[in-house]
């Protein structure tokens, strides 16, 4: 080989080798990736009924205040009907979210599941001595007002459902039931 050409070939082969040990090694790997979308899901259980107490009727008309708050009521009294005992309802939410709902409920009678906002003797008609209204139905969360700021579990996410209870004179005796209708938005 003429030294020319070992020269030329020295030229060539040098940045060859060079550029072969800057790049070095390469690996490669293929990573998949996936995601698994479910749909926002609410469960309201119902732990316990509103009760309005034992009410004892009196010639006039009176109403019964239970408050939307935890636990046993104490029955706040406008008129001249007595009555013991008394707790709001409470309703749990379980949920796979966090974000903020609002709450609606309707009350409706035993009999007449259209007549909103009435409870009744279960089985009699539907008259002024056998019906009772319930007005001004509130709730109480562990937020404020009508929305709930629901949270995953474990969080606690309560709704407490009151009312207030209008008793005719002379109310006839008898257990009164209705239907409180809870609906949650989200």
């Amino acid at each position: 080989m003429h030294w020319l050409e070992k020269r030329i070939l020295a030229v060539l082969i040098i940045p060859a080798v060079l550029m072969a040990t800057a790049l070095g090694y390469a690996a490669t790997v293929n990573v998949p990736a996936t995601a698994t979308v479910t749909a926002a899901t609410l469960t309201l259980t119902k732990v316990t009924d509103i009760d309005f107490g034992s009410i004892v009727s009196s010639t006039a008309a009176s109403t019964i205040t239970i408050g939307a708050h935890t636990g046993s009521a104490t029955p706040v009294v406008t008129g001249t009907a007595s009555v013991s005992g008394g707790i709001s309802g409470l309703v749990t939410v379980g949920t796979n979210i966090n974000a903020t709902v609002t709450i609606s409920f309707a009350i409706t009678s035993a009999n007449t599941p259209t007549q909103a906002e009435a409870i009744g003797i279960a089985g009699t008609a539907p008259t002024a001595a056998t019906y009772m209204t319930v007005t001004d139905a509130s709730i109480a969360t562990n937020s404020t007002g009508p929305s709930l700021l629901v949270s995953v579990a474990p969080a606690i996410n309560n709704i407490h459902i009151g009312g207030v209870l209008t008793v005719g004179a002379n109310q006839a005796a008898g257990t009164y039931t209705g239907t409180c209708v809870c609906t949650v938005n989200y």
